[in-house]
């Protein structure tokens, strides 16, 4: 019995100690020790370096281990595998010598699993999926867990808006062209994803719901480096629209020598999408008017993105860097709608519209960055950009009138009369950012940022009738709308190391708002709208690790999610002969307050506690007893939610990941006189399965699942959906091709009504739809591992926001 008992404590009493010291034998703290697995390199612990240079990991079991020690300044240091055997080992002092202080090591623990969770945020690990390869950005991030892509293709975290960033920087695109954007970026050249609930003070405060960041891949091997891939999918409609085909192709390079980093890629892509919807509108006015609308969008998008930059490392201690993206696109897409009206219940007019648009599309930002050290000072990073958002689209709409009581007649003229409508669009965004990271001691430092930022808006809209071949404009949708928007913002975060197992984070950032804007139409000039205003965001965040497996982290933060420029124009848009939509004026920001307290378990398990209060709250609603949508303030919204991630590895060849959001939502609002208290529940679950078999052959498995939910006075029953992949590695595991069928059921679509003030709305609406696709990704160039400076943007949020669109 005691020799039993010996043997077993014996069995998870390895340790492994040692000291850091530099080529002077001077004790170097304030760093990270990784301890790793040596047969796949997955992390097992970390610990940190104190202040004597001292590290140590114990509670070992049997095994070979690598330890990787990362120190700020200094050249990552790998040590020969360590091989325990119930005992301890002192690895004595290690000497590592100073390095690029340029250079940024990052440690990612090599996994299989799809998705990590680390303290604040999830990692999507995308090119692990099977799925991604097949798929575009957009449908990644409406597959991710908490994420929606909602309709209008607007990107939402746990139900909130976010910031979108790629490589650390933020995408400076409208919600319409990001959609694109992101539906012409092949999953096969995402690295990871990153969904982070509660960013600190560091970001911006724009994005209510935190920030998504998309990593593009990069390779860090000296020499050249690439890829190229293509895909075709085949997108199917249903029995009466048929189906529809896309494909896409592209490639990535990189080039890595000594002092120059080189980098680029460029996609085209032919995506054809669709929004199907069908709605029921009965305005309870003096005539009881009843609309039923069925609605088909085609969008055959020829979109060519792009992308360049270099880093040049001037000397050890400076680095300048360009980089340049955007997109070009020509594309149309047509619009067909039927209307029939009814008075009474009675059968009144049937409305026929086919329109066609036809659209050019230009944006781009150029970045040009900086970073250097000051000494004693810190180290300083500057960024300034200029960013172009330039839209020309042009409309066409021709409608037949049917009189469908007591008889069916067509009323047509000779010739008919045709709506033609043009809204070009420019944005010209000006930023520029700086920041200074202080080390204040071994275990403490202050990074300060300041920001100035600068929106210039121009949004025309000309919409009429052709008759005879003679314009005619209607003063009722023709009007320009100027926006100006100034942004001045500082902020100041300090972090420190407690001790070997806390670290704290207390951030404060102040933001200057001021925005002018003005509509005139034919006939009249709107009031000038002028604001001025001065907001602060306090951010705090707690990390413990409470045991080798336990962390335990707590957050707070406090965000604003501003109006979109064209939400402030007081003029109606035109949709259709039933469908109108003007903006507010007089639209407010909202505010909320996120606090989030998680415990993660080996990297694999991870619950969250969170609740967030928005004031503001802005919602679409109807003004009352019309069929005219406008954004509102509409009071107050509590949410309470608990967040459950659990990876499972069920067998050697069958991993699962399983993520549970459950969430309470309360709306306490106030509206045109009405009070209106909802309280909601939802659950989204998230189902991604992995099976191996055949040594070359891999599937996946997706299911999601979203329960029937409020959003504010709109009801929106559940749905489901099933993604499946299969994927085959060739070219000796140097390419692989892939075939999957998104929505296997055809059953992810939205139906929703709402009964409000006079109004009643149903409505059947789906923008995803099932897809074959069969795609193939090669990679050439050489092997190896060379870290890459990452950069840092400075025009954030403001192009987020630029303007809607059809």
């Amino acid at each position: 019995m005691l020799c039993s008992s010996s043997v077993s404590a014996q069995q998870v009493n390895g340790a492994i100690k040692g000291n850091v010291v530099d080529t002077k034998g001077i004790a170097v703290p304030m760093g990270a020790v990784y301890l790793l697995k040596a047969n796949d390199s997955s992390l097992v612990k970390t610990s940190l370096i104190n202040g004597q240079g001292a590290f140590e990991f114990d509670h070992l079991k049997p095994g070979p281990y690598l330890v990787n020690i990362s120190v700020l300044g200094y050249r990552r240091y790998i040590l020969p595998i360590i091989n325990i055997q119930q005992n301890a080992i002192d690895v004595g002092a290690i000497t590592i010598t100073k390095g690029n202080d340029l250079k940024q090591v990052d440690i990612t623990a090599k996994t299989a699993n799809y998705i990590d969770v680390k303290p604040g945020k999830i990692i999507l690990n995308v090119n692990k999926s099977i799925l991604s390869a097949g798929n575009t950005a957009l449908d990644i991030l409406n597959t991710a867990p908490g994420v929606l892509v909602d309709d209008n293709g607007n990107v939402k975290l746990r139900g909130k808006d976010v910031t979108v960033m790629m490589n650390n920087k933020q995408v400076y695109l409208s919600p319409d062209a990001l959609a694109e954007l992101l539906r012409n970026t092949p999953g096969n050249t995402i690295a990871q994803i990153e969904l982070i609930s509660n960013p600190n003070a560091t970001y911006s405060a724009e994005g209510s719901g935190g920030v998504i960041n998309i990593k593009i891949q990069r390779d860090k091997t000296d020499g050249i480096k690439g890829s190229v891939n293509a895909a075709f999918g085949i997108t199917d409609i249903n029995e009466q629209y048929g189906t529809r085909k896309k494909w896409s192709t592209g490639f990535n390079l990189d080039y890595n020598n000594k002092n120059i980093s080189l980098f680029g890629g460029f996609t085209r892509a032919t995506n054809i999408s669709q929004r199907l919807s069908v709605t029921d509108r009965d305005v309870y006015n003096p005539s009881l008017k009843q609309a039923h609308t069925d609605y088909l969008n085609d969008l055959n998008d020829r979109g060519n993105i792009f992308r360049l930059g270099m880093d040049y490392a001037i000397n050890p201690k400076q680095l300048v860097g360009f980089l340049v993206n955007g997109i070009y696109s020509n594309y149309d897409y047509t619009k067909n709608t039927s209307t029939v009206t009814t008075v009474y219940s009675k059968p009144d007019s049937m409305f026929v519209s086919n329109s066609l648009t036809t659209r050019k599309l230009l944006t781009y930002t150029l970045n040009l960055n900086y970073k250097g050290s000051l000494g004693k000072w810190g180290e300083l990073s500057a960024d300034a950009d200029y960013s172009v958002f330039d839209r020309k689209p042009f409309e066409t709409v021709y409608t037949d009138r049917y009189v469908l009581h007591p008889v069916i007649i067509l009323q047509r003229s000779p010739q008919p009369p045709y709506i033609q409508n043009t809204f070009p669009t420019i944005y010209n965004i000006y930023s520029f950012n700086v920041s200074d990271n202080i080390k204040l001691n071994k275990l403490s430092s202050v990074l300060a940022t300041a920001k100035v930022s600068y929106v210039t808006n121009a949004n025309n809209a000309d919409f009429g009738y052709v008759t005879n071949n003679v314009y005619k404009s209607d003063p009722r949708f023709t009007n320009q709308y100027n926006y100006n928007e100034q942004i001045n913002a500082l902020g100041i975060t300090y972090s420190a190391i407690l001790n070997r197992k806390t670290s704290i984070e207390v951030g404060l950032r102040a933001e200057q708002t001021i925005n002018h804007g003005q509509a005139t139409s034919l006939t009249k000039t709107s009031p000038v709208a002028t604001n001025n205003y001065v907001n602060l965001f306090p951010a705090f965040q707690l990390i413990s690790n409470l045991n080798d497996n336990d962390q335990l982290s707590f957050s707070y933060s406090r965000r604003i999610r501003r109006p979109m420029y064209t939400d402030l124009n007081p003029f109606l848009n035109y949709q259709d002969q039933y469908n109108y939509y003007i903006g507010n004026p007089e639209l407010k920001p909202q505010y909320t307050s996120n606090v989030e307290i998680t415990n993660t378990f080996k990297q694999k398990f991870s619950v969250t506690l969170s609740t967030s209060i928005t004031r503001n709250y802005v919602f679409v609603t109807f003004l009352p007893g019309n069929i005219i949508a406008q954004k509102v303030n509409f009071g107050y919204n509590n949410s309470y939610g608990v967040q459950i991630n659990q990876a499972v590895d069920v067998a050697k060849w069958w991993k699962a990941n399983l993520n549970a959001d459950i969430s309470y939502e309360h709306y306490d609002n106030s509206l045109n006189g009405t009070d209106y208290n909802i309280n909601t529940q939802e659950v989204n679950l998230n189902i991604q399965q992995q099976f191996s078999f055949l040594k070359q052959f891999k599937a996946e498995l997706l299911t999601t699942y979203e329960s029937p939910k409020y959003e504010g006075f709109y009801h929106y029953n559940g749905r489901y959906r099933v993604n499946a992949g299969l994927s085959k590695s060739i070219f000796n595991k140097m390419g692989s091709v892939q075939f999957q069928v998104s929505d296997v059921f055809n059953s992810y679509y939205n139906t929703y009504y709402a009964d409000y003030q006079g109004l009643n709305y149903t409505a059947y609406a789906r923008n995803f739809f099932r897809t074959y696709q069969l795609s193939m990704v090669y990679s050439f160039g050489s092997k190896g591992a060379k870290e890459e400076r990452k950069h840092r943007a400075a025009a954030l949020e403001e192009q987020g926001r630029a303007g809607g669109g059809n």
